[in-house]
């Protein structure tokens, strides 16, 4: 029984050693109680929420589409206007590489292009997407979602969009 407390004195005072010397501080903590001059005291009667800033133009977001075309012209002489609705595209190709993306969009343009479909090549991120069509019914998608598959988009679905179409 000696023996065993023998053996495990060493380690029991080595312990309580590094213990001890482990709670110790190493560095002097001065604290500063000097009072701030009144340069440092904050106004806090302003409220930006009274300002009337109208003249502050905040950049869109370049991961969201804009649409800034309002006016198509067919004629010189008359002007259609667009109105934008919920409808339907019909979406054939995704992709991150903005090169592969525009190379989709003109074979695209080149087989619905003569159907007076148009083409769009929407952003969102991280995809390059390739959608066709401003279809208001969804029956109208899904033909052109069948066109699409038969044109050799077999992974091509229906997406519900903004769409614009002529007043």
């Amino acid at each position: 029984m000696n023996r065993i407390l023998w053996f495990r004195l060493p380690f029991i005072l080595g312990a309580i050693l590094f213990l001890a010397l482990g709670c110790s501080s190493t560095k002097e903590v001065v604290i500063d109680e000097t009072p701030l001059p009144e340069t440092y005291q904050y106004d806090e009667s302003f409220d930006p929420l009274s300002l009337e800033d109208d003249d502050i133009i905040i950049a869109g977001d370049d991961e969201t589409p804009v649409i800034e075309q309002q006016q198509l012209t067919t004629n010189e002489e008359e002007d259609v206007k667009l109105k934008e609705i919920t409808g339907f595209r019909v979406q054939i190709f995704a992709t991150k590489d903005i090169e592969t993306a525009s190379l989709f969009e003109l074979e695209a343009s080149e087989r619905f292009g003569h159907l007076d479909h148009k083409i769009y090549l929407i952003f969102e991120t991280p995809l390059y997407k390739i959608r066709v069509g401003d279809c208001k019914e969804r029956t109208q998608a899904e033909e052109l979602k069948e066109l699409a598959t038969q044109y050799g988009y077999r992974e091509s679905f229906i997406v519900k969009s903004k769409i614009q179409i002529k007043e």
